[in-house]
């Protein structure tokens, strides 16, 4: 065992770029602590101080994130202008890495924001009816069913 210890990596195995002056440095880039916390179990997002911490200083071009959950540690390596592929199993989890992590034109304003969270009340109750119970409480069922209404409302989805 303390042979495997011993062992020497080529130095040019992983070149380090010189680090910044860390003093005033804030713990992860201003852009990714604007990334939203979702309720997710497994997400990586209390880590996201450590990974900047150990990563920055590691040159690199681009990063694969198979499994990216909520999407924040693929966002994190985009706030660090790196190259990000993100995947996972689940369709949410690849909706939410392409609409944060791969999208860099479409932004909502003010107005739409409005639009999608307006109160009216939805023209289904899909989520509430199949969900119930489950995992949210009745009031957030709601709330999705109204947000999925003026989505389909707003993008003409039938």
């Amino acid at each position: 065992m303390s042979e495997m210890l011993n062992v020497k990596l080529a130095s040019n195995v992983v070149p380090l770029r010189a680090r910044a002056h860390v003093e005033n440095q804030p713990a992860i880039p201003a852009r990714a602590t604007r990334y939203p916390d979702l309720r997710y179990m497994g997400s990586k997002s209390r880590l996201l101080p450590w990974i900047f911490e150990t990563l920055n200083a590691v040159d690199f071009d681009s990063v694969l994130d198979p499994f990216s959950g909520t999407g924040c540690v693929g966002y994190l390596f985009k706030s660090m202008d790196r190259r990000v592929v993100a995947s996972d199993f689940m369709n949410f989890s690849s909706l939410v890495a392409r609409a944060t992590i791969a999208n860099n034109k479409v932004h909502l304003d003010g107005k739409a924001i409005r639009q999608l969270i307006d109160g009216t009340p939805p023209a289904h109750n899909f989520i509430e009816k199949n969900f119930s119970g489950v995992f949210y409480k009745q009031e957030d069922l709601k709330f999705l069913d109204r947000v999925s209404g003026n989505i389909r409302r707003r993008c003409h989805v039938v």
